[in-house]
């Protein structure tokens, strides 16, 4: 009846501004944990010419790498047991949940609300990545890396890109990217963040992850998405940093014959980011010479060799529309 129709409404008005109250706590702790050495870093990064050379690429992204914890505020938030919440707020909603309730007028509110939160969780646990030191989450490490597996693919078995092939089906309505997709590329871009705090150094492992095959050929398998492109940067980013360590040796194969076919695919659809972490990721993983009998088997030269003066072009001719960063 009418009294049951407005309890709800105002159960469901109360649990919107619990909400919006979790978002606004989110996005302070996020700025919080935002690194001012970051910041420089990446403004000095962006005085970077053409001329500079010898750039130590393996620092880059590397913040508060160091055990000492100066800022107390920092030392509180790694103290304080914050990371686990925040994690598991970046699990919800399951895409299942989600496609339900927003199919109701009654709770669409909510569940946008709810999944801005999760945006906001996803975004701070980057930053806390970032800024906070690798001694105060090492006993943390596993189970982020395996929950931000588990939300890639929750979001990838989703509706709205499983099967998906083409980007105009993964746009909202109004003409911007899908929630699943806006969290898969933040569940992706956590992973490689991650992968790069614990391998700076990929010869002397700071901090191994138990890292399943399974998870790899899933990485596999999306470098080669070209529809997904912020998440296929992250994964072939994720991808040269596997393909370095000896116990994925068996994979290296794999890896290159995905990040050539992402070359060869350029001359159709041109994506700048990829084009640029597929050079790096090649650059990584094939300079030595272990691998000298893979890259000579898949003819990885002749395709560098071919590319060239591709990119050449198009750099010259997309120079002022292509981002410098």
């Amino acid at each position: 009846g009418s009294l049951e129709t407005s309890r709800f409404e105002t159960l469901l008005l109360a649990t919107i501004e619990d909400v919006r109250a979790q978002q606004q706590a989110f996005e302070i702790l996020a700025n919080i944990c935002t690194s001012q050495d970051a910041d420089a870093e990446e403004d000095g990064m962006s005085d970077v010419t053409e001329d500079d050379e010898d750039v130590d690429e393996s620092t880059v992204g590397f913040v508060g790498s160091s055990d000492d914890l100066n800022d107390p505020v920092l030392a509180s938030v790694a103290a304080s047991g914050v990371f686990e919440r925040v994690l598991a707020k970046a699990a919800m909603p399951s895409p299942a949940l989600r496609e339900a309730a927003s199919a109701q007028p009654a709770t669409a509110g909510l569940v946008a609300q709810i999944c801005i939160v999760q945006m906001r969780a996803l975004g701070c646990l980057a930053n806390m990545l970032l800024s906070l030191p690798l001694g105060s989450i090492v006993h943390l490490v596993q189970n982020i890396w395996t929950g931000l597996c588990q939300i890639c693919a929750s979001s990838l078995s989703s509706p709205a890109l499983a099967g998906s092939s083409s980007t105009a089906f993964l746009l909202t309505p109004e003409g911007g990217s899908s929630p699943e997709m806006d969290v898969l590329d933040s569940a992706t871009n956590g992973m490689w963040s991650l992968l790069r705090k614990c391998y700076s150094t990929p010869a002397t492992p700071a901090l191994p992850i138990s890292i399943d095959v399974q998870h790899i050929q899933g990485l596999i398998h999306l470098a080669g998405l070209r529809h997904l492109e912020d998440a296929r940067v992250h994964a072939i980013g994720m991808l040269g940093i596997i393909g370095q360590l000896p116990q994925f040796g068996a994979l290296v194969a794999q890896i290159a014959t995905v990040l050539v076919a992402a070359l060869q695919e350029q001359s159709t659809a041109f994506q700048p980011l990829v084009v640029a972490e597929t050079l790096n990721s090649i650059f990584d993983v094939f300079a030595e010479p272990p691998v000298n009998q893979i890259v000579a088997g898949i003819g990885m030269m002749g395709v560098l060799q071919s590319f060239l003066p591709f990119l050449r072009d198009r750099i010259k001719t997309g120079r002022t529309t292509i981002d410098r960063d």
